[in-house]
């Protein structure tokens, strides 16, 4: 499924609840399902994203795949439950995707979240760290094209 595909599923499915906690609520629990690699794995210095004042840390890896297009998979750690959970939804959307078109998808990923009407709940702090998340993975995309 395309990017374009997953984002307005995606949309869709968070347009069905009725307001900010039903949305959270279910983020959350989709977020628990998830299988990751452990969050030590992902919680260190390399990974930190650093113009953000909550902990957070962003694991982008490439598949080189023999048959088909790289791909990016993405894991998201945060000691924040919602930005755990809203970094949850980023990385559904982006995971498993070909770097191609994670490249052609740069200008949407920039407004991801605003455009799923889901920073307007959160507070300055949330904002910026959710902010940092989507400019930190675009700057690793930029170094995996070089």
């Amino acid at each position: 499924m395309s990017f374009t595909l997953r984002f307005n599923h995606l949309k869709k499915k968070l347009s069905t609840f009725p307001n900010w906690e039903e949305k959270i609520r279910y983020l959350i629990q989709l977020s628990n399902e998830k299988d990751r690699p452990s969050p030590d794995d992902i919680r260190n210095e390399k990974n930190r994203i650093k113009a953000c004042s909550q902990g957070l840390w962003l694991l982008v890896e490439t598949d080189e795949n023999q048959k088909g297009p790289t791909c990016v998979n993405i894991f998201i750690e945060s000691e924040s439950k919602i930005i755990h959970a809203l970094g949850g939804v980023f990385s559904d959307v982006i995971s498993g995707l070909p770097l191609t078109e994670i490249k052609e998808s740069k200008k949407t990923l920039a407004s991801f979240y605003l455009d799923l009407n889901l920073l307007e709940q959160t507070g300055r702090n949330r904002q910026n760290a959710l902010l940092a998340l989507v400019a930190t993975f675009i700057d690793k995309i930029d170094d995996c094209i070089k």
